[in-house]
């Protein structure tokens, strides 16, 4: 048997970028709920500012077309 088969798969890493609070909070729970680790940001400068800090903390960004702070 392949050993790789029985291996856990990593867990994805979301930064979740969304201005309007209900529809963050919609999202970050769906997304946990699938066992995503989630970090939510309100607007893209706060985003910029945890990419800074952390880029290869995160595996998939996940965000809205157009944000107001930096569009």
């Amino acid at each position: 048997m392949n050993s790789a088969w029985f291996s856990p798969m990593p867990t994805l890493r979301v930064l979740l970028v969304e201005a309007d609070d209900s529809s963050r909070q919609i999202i970050y729970t769906l997304l946990r709920k699938c066992n995503y680790r989630v970090v939510d940001v309100p607007d893209g400068l706060k985003a910029r500012e945890m990419l800074k800090g952390r880029p290869h903390n995160v595996d998939l960004i996940l965000t809205e077309v157009d944000l107001p702070s930096i569009s």
